[in-house]
């Protein structure tokens, strides 16, 4: 996997930057699979996060499921950890908690 480079930090410089609803969003490999999501990408990914994270006290991982699913089945492998995701469409089952979020693209509530 190691080639030198930082394979991670290689998927976030020099990517452009496109207009989206009037803010600017970055197009990238590791969530937006533009270009394609490596597995070694992912595997960097996920090295990484669990590097600056305290792990030994987590119980379970948790992401939202459009650009975090990939990075929280990541980091579930890596870590053994099990995870759930944060749904765009709640189903609205019992004990399901509601947060309100904004991002680059959208608002909403997950």
């Amino acid at each position: 996997m190691e080639t030198g480079t930082d394979i991670v930090r290689d998927a976030f410089d020099n990517r452009p930057l496109l207009w989206v609803r009037g803010k600017r969003f970055l197009v990238k490999p590791l969530t937006d699979q533009i270009p394609v999501t490596t597995p070694e990408l992912l595997q960097g990914a996920a090295k990484k996060i669990l590097q600056v994270g305290d792990w030994e006290k987590a119980g379970k991982i948790v992401g939202e499921e459009d650009k975090g699913a990939i990075l929280v089945a990541g980091v579930s492998l890596a870590s053994g950890l099990p995870f759930g995701m944060a749904r765009w469409q709640p189903s609205g089952i019992q004990k399901q908690l509601w947060v309100d979020f904004e991002c680059e693209y959208t608002e909403g509530r997950l």
